[in-house]
């Protein structure tokens, strides 16, 4: 996984990464499949357009904090070496499509303000807050071993991948798809008969009418199952669409008010032993969170390690010998555990990173097999009760 040691050069402003960053960040890569972590560049070049990017030896050479800060990553990164070769394990697939950011984000669509990988990761980011681990896919890849699938804007599809991801809902995964997904084929021919066109069958609705909203603009979103629950405030931007919901195919929530008053904004329908689900708009971080966590109910996908506290993740790499868990702390700053004390300056790593590779158990009798697992139950109670605390110090 190719990445920075600290500012790149080609945004509007250049933030240098905070002590630590680099390190937790490509732990955080390592920890989702990585086998190798990668830089550009070697050294920081005297000229050129790349002069002001990051590297390995900065302009102010062997002496600076980011040198440290990647000798001390080729340190961590050799005591887990053991990791190489295991692959993470994740029940979410994320369906991700070059040809939808193609041909969404150019001009002549119903509104330019739809952008296909804002929407990829918000849904992304809302299984993160929700402690899911995710994989990424293509739509036509095996979506065997995955009991939840989120298609956000996925708006070229072909006739066989459409057929991928319905196999899949009616073998038992959950399905959610978003606005705008499965409306023009490959040749980006639309698919006449209403929209979400390719989807329609599979998602029991027809919509005939896209009704986009102004910048600023909302619409509000009203609960209307006990399935799921949204906020008194709960909202939809960019994007609404007028429509119905077929027999069968039960109305979670509608827009209470808006250009698409009374039409459905999100939708569930039972396919054999699966179901699919339908977003007709972009909804507040809250309510997507709430359809993660009613996804999950239907589902049984569970955090990776349940109880983090906000801003910690965990994500389990699984080897033929060994199992390898990464807990990682996103937040900005830590503390000592039982007392109020400034972040350890001493080691960077508890700055970003509260533990990695915290436990495994080896593949032999069935023994020690059951012994090593409890240890390791007993170590992850440990990690939490310290998070915990570090917390309530906060």
């Amino acid at each position: 996984m190719e990445h920075s040691t600290s500012a790149v050069n080609w945004q509007p402003v250049n933030l240098a990464k905070a002590p630590g960053q680099m390190l937790r960040d490509s732990l955080s890569h390592v920890a989702r499949g990585a086998d190798t972590v990668a830089f550009f560049q070697w050294r920081a070049s005297r000229s050129g357009a790349e002069k002001y990017h990051s590297a390995l030896v900065p302009h102010a050479g062997k002496d600076s904090r980011v040198w440290h800060e990647v000798c001390e990553l080729g340190e961590v990164l050799g005591k887990i070496s053991e990791v190489e070769g295991s692959r993470t394990q994740s029940r979410v697939a994320l369906v991700h499509n070059w040809d939808s950011l193609w041909t969404t984000d150019g001009d002549s669509t119903p509104s330019e303000h739809h952008r296909y990988m804002t929407e990829v990761n918000r849904w992304y980011a809302a299984c993160w807050r929700a402690g899911l681990s995710v994989q990424g896919v293509a739509p036509g890849d095996s979506l065997d071993g995955f009991d939840v699938i989120l298609a956000p804007g996925l708006h070229v599809v072909t006739d066989a991948e459409i057929a991928n991801i319905t196999k899949a809902v009616e073998s038992g995964a959950h399905a959610v798809i978003t606005y705008f997904s499965g409306t023009v084929d490959e040749l980006d021919h639309v698919r006449l008969g209403g929209y979400p066109g390719g989807f329609a069958e599979l998602l029991g609705v027809h919509f005939d009418e896209f009704a986009p909203l102004l910048p600023g603009q909302t619409a509000a979103l009203r609960s209307t199952s006990e399935r799921i629950q949204l906020a008194g405030n709960a909202s939809g931007s960019i994007w609404t669409e007028r429509g119905r919901a077929d027999d069968g195919t039960e109305v979670l929530a509608d827009y209470a008010d808006g250009p698409s008053q009374g039409s459905p904004a999100m939708t569930r329908r039972t396919v054999g032993n699966g179901s699919a689900w339908y977003v007709s708009t972009s909804p507040d971080d809250a309510s997507i969170d709430s359809l993660i966590a009613a996804l999950s109910d239907d589902s049984g996908v569970r955090p990776t390690v349940p109880g983090l506290p906000e801003g910690v993740d965990a994500v389990r790499r699984v080897g033929e010998q060994a199992s390898y868990l990464f807990v990682l702390n996103h937040r900005p700053r830590g503390c000592r555990a039982g007392r109020r004390s400034r972040p350890h300056h001493r080691n960077r790593v508890n700055r970003w990173l509260f533990a990695a590779a915290v436990s495994w158990w080896r593949r032999c009798s069935s023994r020690r097999k059951h012994l090593m697992s409890a240890l390791a139950k007993q170590r992850q109670h440990q990690i939490l009760e310290k998070m915990r605390r570090e917390e309530r110090c906060e």
